[in-house]
């Protein structure tokens, strides 16, 4: 429960989590990354260069909060699964 728990207290920004570290940003990031269908190792080793080449201040950042970002993005319908590996921006 508590692993839980610290997922929903890291969804938006609040007096402890910083916009950068909350997985709202994290998902904004990744839905500019996802451009083209595309591998979760594929996705996980754009978005590490991406922070690296903007000086993005995310500490602590995991394949895990990656991951929960990903759900977020599926959940408002901006990517979708073509495969179990295979992520594919939706683009209206």
């Amino acid at each position: 429960m508590k692993s839980q728990s610290n997922i929903l207290f890291r969804i938006i920004p609040n007096k402890h989590v910083r916009f950068c570290d909350s997985l709202i940003a994290i998902a904004g990031l990744l839905h500019q990354i996802i451009d083209r269908p595309m591998s979760t190792d594929e996705i996980w080793v754009n978005f590490q260069k991406e922070i690296k080449e903007r000086s993005w201040p995310i500490e602590n950042i995991s394949f895990d909060l990656m991951w929960h970002s990903l759900v977020i993005l599926y959940s408002v319908g901006i990517i979708d699964r073509k495969d179990l590996d295979i992520i594919i921006p939706i683009r209206k």
